[in-house]
């Protein structure tokens, strides 16, 4: 298997618990939307959810719905990607999140063809389409990132703090590796003004509302990110859930 999303799942939210498994619409909640937004990709062999050992009850939900999944260390991060990266012989990881289920697989497949494009010193090459958030030309929620699995042993071999074995990929594009690591940051000839307020993000209350609002005048499963983007804007949803900042997430875990 050469390259495999690995969407990183868990149920203990602290602002939203169980948050992955509510209800967006009559059809889905957000794992099986995700699921079904990424089948649609050209470019990936597989996406697989990475889970806690010990969360049984997404386990579960995961199993009876024939979904692919794998798990792994609940508060090391690092370690549940690399070890099942290991295991599957994955050579590139393209990391998403489970709160983030409308992630466009156009978007993504763009992501993948620069990704293979690049040639860089043992692989060592970053690409994000919303990292660092203040920089960039997408919403919050539409995260994407992909990067060697060479890369990630190299992050794991040098940081050993909880911050950054919970978050992954930080030293990657927060200017920590910026002489060893080569971060190529997806741009869009084309964006919302409001960039910025649009949120479609699964953390809050708030934000399931927008979800479902979404869903009234979406299909979720095959919309576009521009379409997203433009319905999220006519609609004013930024009144319901833009107090909440890109980093918010990370800074109240």
């Amino acid at each position: 298997m050469s390259i495999c999303v690995l969407t990183q799942a868990r149920q203990n939210s602290t602002r939203l618990p169980y948050k992955i498994l509510k209800n967006i619409n009559k059809l889905h909640n957000s794992i099986t939307l995700l699921n079904k937004r990424l089948s649609f990709s050209q470019n990936i062999d597989n996406n697989i959810f990475i889970v806690p050992e010990t969360d049984y009850i997404l386990i579960d939900f995961l199993r009876e719905k024939n979904i692919n999944y794998e798990i792994g260390s609940e508060s090391d991060l690092i370690s549940r990607h690399l070890n099942i990266a290991y295991k599957l012989n994955i050579k590139t990881i393209i990391r998403i999140t489970s709160d983030c289920p409308l992630v466009d697989f156009r978007v993504l497949d763009q992501a993948i063809e620069l990704f293979k494009k690049t040639k860089y010193k043992e692989d060592f090459i970053y690409i994000s389409n919303h990292t660092p958030p203040e920089k960039s030309d997408f919403p919050n929620g539409s995260d994407i990132e992909i990067f060697s699995t060479n890369c990630l042993t190299y992050i794991d071999h040098n940081y050993k703090d909880k911050r950054d074995r919970e978050h992954v990929t930080f030293p990657m594009w927060d200017g920590r590796e910026k002489e060893k690591i080569k971060h190529i940051k997806l741009n869009r000839k084309v964006r919302p003004n409001d960039i910025d307020k649009i949120r479609i993000t699964l953390d809050n209350p708030e934000d399931l509302i927008v979800f479902q609002k979404l869903s009234n005048h979406l299909d979720l499963e095959s919309c576009s990110l521009e379409e997203i983007e433009q319905v999220y804007s006519k609609l004013s949803l930024y009144t319901i859930n833009g107090k909440f900042g890109s980093r918010d997430g990370w800074l109240n875990e």
